[in-house]
């Protein structure tokens, strides 16, 4: 008889239960209909902060000269462009081809596109100096195994540093979630406001009630 895997499956997306395999293909699906608005969807989620939050992992990540730097499900560049300098080495990997195409056509210059996933880094063993991962983690399906191959690829001393976000405390969380409401109702079908919305953001409804319904992203 095989003993269980003491690896950490995530068997949820949204409020169903499905399998490893199903809901990497329900990431997938979500993420080719993202790709082109999903920056803009984290500066409405965020209210712009996460662009901050992302400059203060690059002061506290303090890359030096000479360095190989890895972004894990680095999406379309938007954290891996902040650590690029001429000196060093900006490594993106990314599961979504959309996602890195949408990355590519913007043009950012000394990165380098690797599609794969967190669980199985194509990358040897002690190979990177530091790895990041923003508002990435929460979409990883095998979350022990990402963890033991950014271990695996780290050299000895090497930092990984998580950006992630959560469900504001008490006493703001009746704010947080009366915005929320208010957002989704604004692009749900037939509103008044949808028009000025999509006009001010050029980010369709659709891609609004995509993040509510998955719980994702």
């Amino acid at each position: 008889m095989s003993r269980p895997s003491k690896i950490n499956h995530s068997h949820s997306f949204k409020d169903q239960q499905v399998t490893p395999e199903e809901r990497d293909r329900l990431m997938r699906d979500i993420f080719q209909r993202l790709a082109p608005y999903y920056d803009r969807l984290l500066d409405v989620q965020s209210l712009g902060l996460h662009r901050y939050w992302r400059r203060v992992l690059v002061r506290k990540l303090t890359a030096h000269p000479g360095q190989c730097l890895l972004d894990v499900a680095g999406g379309c560049g938007e954290m891996a462009k902040r650590l690029v300098a001429p000196d060093r080495i900006v490594v993106v990997l990314e599961p979504s081809l959309p996602m890195i195409n949408a990355g590519r056509l913007r043009g950012i210059r000394d990165l380098l596109w690797v599609a794969g996933v967190a669980r199985a880094l194509p990358f040897p063993d002690a190979s990177m100096d530091a790895v990041v991962c923003a508002f990435g983690i929460r979409n990883v399906t095998y979350i022990d195994l990402t963890f033991q191959e950014i271990l695996r690829v780290l050299k000895p001393g090497g930092r990984f540093l998580c950006l992630e976000c959560r469900v504001p405390g008490h006493p703001f969380v009746p704010c947080y979630y009366a915005f929320c409401r208010y957002l989704f109702h604004a692009w749900a079908p037939g509103s008044s406001l949808f028009p000025m919305f999509t006009n001010i953001l050029w980010t369709p409804s659709w891609s609004f009630r995509t993040m509510r319904k998955s719980d994702v992203c």
